[in-house]
């Protein structure tokens, strides 16, 4: 582990109170790849930066488009037609916090060895489709190496998490029957458990361990039903979680002119429909006027919901090195025409 000097933990120091001195330790030794640079890509490099991350990676070998002006703010009139890792937007990268260690590689993530990938704690990407998905889940898994995937259309994103294993500490008040352990659900396990006292406040200490489904198996074996074990609760989950998976059916549109792109909703419906079928929601009623959004707003990258989202996945990394919290398991919805952002577990 890379040790925190003086001036960082000064630097750090509100931050280093809210989540700790060895949660700061961790991010700063930690080395993260963010494949593609997108809006959200963007979003996310920010904050992993100015949290005080040791290393990070970025690779996209795409050129800036008209597009890209309004939602990646690293970029100006003046790069258009350059490469998203312009040799300017790595300096303005750098100037948020020149203590990180940054590497920009222009080339394509998927024409990289697996020995490549092997340097790195976690892999972020943005704007992938399902084939994407599935073969960067088997390197990453292949590997153990935690991987998210975060991707938005418009007023509408979702993000995906696949730690594999993962173990964090829960402190939980103290009830009068003390917690034991043992499994919970299917996903979580509480592994130990102990007493303590702080400030004179008795709570209980708990060890969970957390268990993840890969991307290719979530349709295969989806876990559903055991939270939602009716039809009315399963009736009640948004129509958005189906339409956002029926998404990944068709190839990204990230890096091509938002003006070529062309899905239609009777084309959405259909991959909709399929994924509703896999899960056991053929019930649930798809909202025709969700279809109808997402269908229009497909690829579109829209700046105020990729800084939320790219916030959240922050989060969720912060507090997955923290170990001090439960990540995201495994997949979060937000729909912006409502304002909510569930997550399920499949």
């Amino acid at each position: 582990m890379v040790n925190l000097t003086k001036g960082e933990i000064a630097l750090y120091d509100r931050q280093i109170r809210l989540w700790g001195f060895e949660a700061q330790h961790r991010i700063r030794s930690s080395h993260i790849l963010v494949i593609n640079f997108s809006c959200v890509g963007a979003e996310i490099v920010k904050n992993l930066v100015l949290g005080g991350l040791g290393f990070l990676t970025i690779i996209d070998s795409g050129k800036i488009l008209e597009q890209d002006l309004s939602g990646n703010f690293f970029f100006d009139v003046s790069l258009l037609g350059c490469s998203k890792l312009d040799s300017t937007v790595k300096e303005r990268i750098q100037e948020l916090n020149p203590r990180v260690d940054i590497v920009t590689d222009t080339c394509t993530w998927a024409e990289k060895s697996q020995a490549w990938f092997n340097r790195f704690d976690i892999i972020i990407c943005t704007e992938f489709d399902a084939t994407q998905i599935e073969s960067i889940s088997r390197t990453s898994r292949s590997l153990n190496i935690p991987l998210y995937v975060v991707n938005t259309h418009g007023l509408y994103g979702m993000i995906f998490v696949d730690l594999i294993d993962h173990s964090s500490h829960l402190r939980l008040a103290k009830n009068r029957i003390r917690r034991k352990p043992g499994r919970s659900n299917s996903v979580r396990e509480i592994v130990h458990v102990e007493e303590k006292t702080e400030n004179d406040v008795e709570y209980e200490d708990c060890l969970i361990q957390n268990y993840y489904t890969s991307f290719d198996r979530i349709l295969e074996k989806p876990k559903l039903k055991e939270f939602f074990p009716t039809m009315k609760k399963l009736n009640k989950i948004d129509s958005t979680l189906i339409v956002l998976l029926g998404c990944l059916k068709i190839p990204t549109s990230y890096n091509y002119p938002i003006g070529t792109v062309q899905v239609t909703k009777l084309e959405l419906l259909e991959f909709a429909n399929e994924i509703a079928r896999k899960l056991g929601l053929t019930s649930l009623d798809l909202n025709d006027l969700i279809l109808q959004d997402v269908a229009r707003q497909f690829g579109c990258e829209f700046q105020p919901v990729a800084a939320i989202l790219a916030g959240c996945l922050s989060q969720d990394v912060i507090n997955m090195l923290s170990k001090r919290e439960n990540p995201i398991n495994n997949l979060l919805i937000f729909n912006g025409k409502k304002a909510e952002m569930p997550i399920y577990t499949i």
